[in-house]
């Protein structure tokens, strides 16, 4: 079965003079409480696969709520340019016409990022109560050096995964190679599509994303409400063992980290029921209530 969103749209917003594009895909369930909302930003490279397709609807079957994925994209290079774009996507909560009381954020890798950003600035919101932050195999948890995470991308990405699908037994194998497939495919045409949005300026672009990518998110250390940090064991882009969770968050005590066993980077596209039932299950226990 095909898996869509219901609808998809995209606006653009000005930040401090600089156009940002959303492309926004909406998942909705049969009965949903028009003042809730999950947002998911997906990684840099996952933004329009089946499986994040699947995630989305899930979370929103699930959790019955209006699920939106998001990507977002400045019309030119920019200083900070992940906080900018987390900026843009504020801009569009407060558009709303029903009004968001409660919301949910959520994001993988690059995505991570943008949702500590968009939490930070919507925290403070009288509006809205932020109910949780999901952060799947999140970036910006700690420093590492640009030019290792340049190459952990590629390892991880492509030699590690093909080795553990190798492991497998049929059928799974073949499962699994069609999704990785798609996750390969996905990552070309985001880069073919990155080279013709900023044409001459694109290495520029990168290596901007890829400093803020491998830094400490500066943003993180007040947010207040439940998080749940979903890690990948194998994963050496973004390495649970280097998340020193209590140390990031002392004085926030709903944060808890689970770790995937056998995975790596791409977990959301391999693991999307088991996210789904931890994240909403830890969030659920933290209760519905202002902390």
């Amino acid at each position: 079965m095909v898996i869509a969103p219901n609808s998809v749209f995209k606006k653009t917003y000005v930040v401090d003079t600089n156009p940002i594009e959303l492309e926004v895909r909406e998942y909705l369930p049969d009965k949903a409480n028009k003042s809730d909302l999950i947002i998911y930003f997906p990684a840099w490279s996952g933004n329009n696969s089946s499986t994040i397709h699947y995630l989305a609807k899930k979370l929103s079957e699930k959790s019955n709520t209006v699920t939106l994925v998001i990507n977002t994209t400045p019309f030119q290079v920019i200083p900070n340019s992940l906080y900018q774009q987390a900026k843009a996507v504020a801009l569009f909560l407060k558009e709303q016409e029903n009004g968001i009381k409660n919301l949910i954020i959520g994001g993988h890798s690059e995505g991570g990022i943008k949702a500590i950003n968009l939490a930070s600035l919507s925290q403070n919101d009288k509006g809205i109560f932020l109910k949780g932050l999901i952060l799947i195999a999140p970036l910006g948890l700690y420093k590492q050096s640009g030019l290792q995470l340049a190459w952990n991308f590629i390892n991880d990405g492509y030699f590690n995964t093909k080795a553990r699908i190798n492991k497998e037994d049929e059928p799974r194998r073949s499962e699994l190679k069609k999704k990785w497939d798609h996750v390969k495919k996905d990552v070309l045409t985001t880069i073919w599509q990155s080279v013709k949005h900023f044409k001459f300026h694109f290495i520029s672009d990168l290596l901007s994303q890829i400093a803020e990518m491998s830094s400490i998110s500066p943003r993180f250390e007040d947010i207040q409400c439940p998080i749940v940090v979903i890690a990948a064991e194998n994963d050496i882009v973004s390495s649970p063992a280097s998340m020193h969770i209590q140390e990031l968050f002392p004085h926030n005590p709903h944060v808890k980290l689970f770790v995937e066993k056998g995975i790596g980077h791409i977990l959301p596209h391999w693991r999307q029921d088991e996210i789904v039932k931890t994240a909403l299950e830890y969030l659920e226990s933290q209760s519905l209530d202002k902390i």
